[in-house]
């Protein structure tokens, strides 16, 4: 996922669940509990500020800004960039288990989304 085009600008918090681009993922949760939500992130520069943010939600729940410092320059820089990847992590707390809809936000341009994977925490 990536916003086009790039000169778009940020998407305000209190904004998000109305006017953010959004992916929807159907997910199933075995047990209620801690979940690690990792998401690749392909080793973009962030277009506004030093960040690169995405938001998080789950079903109907207000939405959860994830950011990553960019480092430009730095060993986690650089190794990203050779694993042509850096993950930004999250942590959602499921009340129920069953199925559930996980909804990834855009933010910022200039963040692309790579994979996602969930698992217990």
């Amino acid at each position: 996922m990536a916003i086009f085009p790039t000169t778009v600008p940020s998407y305000k918090q209190d904004r998000l669940a109305t006017d953010a681009p959004r992916l929807d993922y159907d997910v199933t949760l075995d047990k209620p509990g801690q979940y690690r939500v990792d998401v690749a992130l392909l080793p973009t520069h962030a277009l506004s500020g030093g960040e690169l943010r995405f938001a998080v939600g789950l079903d109907g729940g207000a939405p959860q800004i994830v950011s990553m410092a960019v480092k430009d320059g730095g060993t986690e820089w650089a190794q990203g960039v050779l694993n042509a990847k850096r993950i930004a992590s999250t942590i959602l707390t499921i009340d129920k288990p069953g199925k559930r809809v996980l909804h990834i936000y855009a933010v910022d341009a200039g963040v692309v989304l790579d994979r996602i994977s969930i698992t217990p925490n």
